[in-house]
Parts: C-alpha cells; sequence; structure tokens
C-alpha cells in the first residue's frame, strides 16, 4: 500500500506540481489549499506525513499544527514545511511543535524532498 502524503499550500501551482511528482513516484497524494481545508482533510485522509506552507489563509500553518496536534488520530504525523520562511522563523512560530521533523525552502528542489520523506516514512 503506497504511502499517503498530505499538501497543504495556498500556492495551487507549486502544490499541483509536487503532488504530480510524488504520485509518479509511487505515493498517495492529496491536497488542500488553506489551513482549513487541510486539517479536515488531513483527518478524513488520516496521511503518513504532511507538506505544509507556513503561511497562507485560514489559520496558517501554525493553525494546522495546533489543530492537528489535539487530534488523537494524526497528532502524531511528522510534518515537513515548505516555506519561504527561515528555520529561525518557523522555530520561533512553531517553538513546540514536536511533528516538525524539517523544512524546505521555496522553489523546492524535489529530488531532496523526495529523499527526505523517503528517509522519514521508510519508503525505499
Amino acid at each position: 500500500m503506497p504511502k499517503k502524503i498530505l499538501i497543504i499550500d495556498d500556492d495551487v501551482n507549486l502544490a499541483t506540481v509536487m503532488r504530480h511528482y510524488l504520485e509518479e513516484r509511487g505515493f498517495d497524494v492529496e491536497t488542500a489549499f488553506d489551513a482549513y481545508s487541510g486539517v479536515g482533510t488531513a483527518i478524513g485522509f488520516k496521511p503518513d506525513l504532511i507538506l505544509l506552507d507556513l503561511q497562507m489563509p485560514a489559520g496558517g500553518g501554525a493553525g494546522v499544527c495546533l489543530n492537528i496536534s489535539q487530534n488523537m488520530a494524526i497528532n502524531k504525523t511528522p510534518i515537513i514545511f515548505i516555506t519561504s520562511a527561515s528555520e529561525k522563523e518557523l522555530k520561533e512560530q512553531l517553538p513546540l511543535v514536536a511533528q516538525f521533523k524539517g523544512h524546505f525552502k521555496k522553489p523546492v528542489d524535489m529530488s531532496q524532498l523526495t529523499s527526505a520523506i523517503n528517509r522519514l516514512l521508510g519508503a525505499p
């Protein structure tokens, strides 16, 4: 069964490119384009990993993390941020996010991102 990845990013073009790239590599991928729908999708889809933008409408990445951390079904789901924010800015905004497993700056190097995903999920 393929590993499931949820992309939550208001940049529809980037999310679509990432989705197609990851699907071609065998992942089951869903997308959401704001924080609110991202949390709902995460609850229903139960991803193995979330790729999350920090700055977006309807609560932003911080709001997504807060909501996910409070839901027992998905509160251990690892999160990789895809953002233009620096690691310092991320840590200042998200100091207690246990699921935070790293970040990639936009524009994303998809081969490096895929390697990080494979390491986290134990995929080949």
